[in-house]
């Protein structure tokens, strides 16, 4: 779970990610994101605390897709990694993104140098993702990929380089400006089931 400062940092740029989304899925569909304001409204705060969800992205014509957004500072850029939270309040041992994401997909960002804009992005598969991390296993994953935050963050995290993703043909579903089927294809299988229901 992000912080609310980091959480401010990434709902600046809301109607970016909103821009993101719209380009794959259409120019109407409908997306519903968990905010400061509305947090506590509805069932907001228990798809973001237990599920990881930060978006439900829903289509007029009825298939849904959520969606965990995460937008990292520029300076972060240079270590071409997409994080996961491990443990929240270390203390606490309180189980992080790691152990709690549910999500179709998982949008990990890095933000420009003024903060403004979207510079690069991954749209994962997340049920891809969490069956290959499963497969690496959780003392390889702490062995070579955990990180600590600065304090006074008591959280951890996963720092998995995205060369080790690009390896794997069935996780990384869309890297910004390069199209792939990938992401039409998906899109589409759900959407054929989601017909027939």
């Amino acid at each position: 779970m992000n912080t609310w400062k980091e959480k401010n940092f990434e709902e600046k740029l809301g109607p970016k990610i909103d821009e993101i989304w719209r380009k794959y899925f259409g120019e109407y569909a409908l997306i519903k994101r968990t905010t400061y304001e509305n947090f506590y409204e509805e069932n907001n705060s228990v798809l973001d605390r237990d599920f990881c969800i930060d978006s439900i992205i829903k289509l007029p014509d009825g298939p849904r897709f959520t969606s965990q957004e995460k937008i990292l500072n520029h300076t972060k850029k240079s270590y071409k990694s997409i994080t996961l939270e491990y443990k929240n309040n270390r203390p606490d041992e309180m189980k992080g993104d790691y152990s709690k994401i549910l999500t179709d997909l998982y949008l990990f960002c890095y933000a420009n140098e003024d903060g403004t804009e979207i510079d690069e992005y991954w749209i994962l598969n997340t049920f891809n993702l969490k069956i290959f991390l499963m497969k690496v296993g959780i003392d390889y994953l702490k062995e070579n990929y955990l990180r600590q935050n600065p304090p006074p963050a008591q959280s951890n995290f996963f720092a998995i380089p995205i060369d080790l993703l690009k390896e794997q043909d069935n996780i990384i579903i869309y890297k910004s400006e390069k199209w792939t089927e990938k992401i039409f294809s998906y899109t589409y299988r759900r959407y054929q089931f989601w017909k027939k229901i």
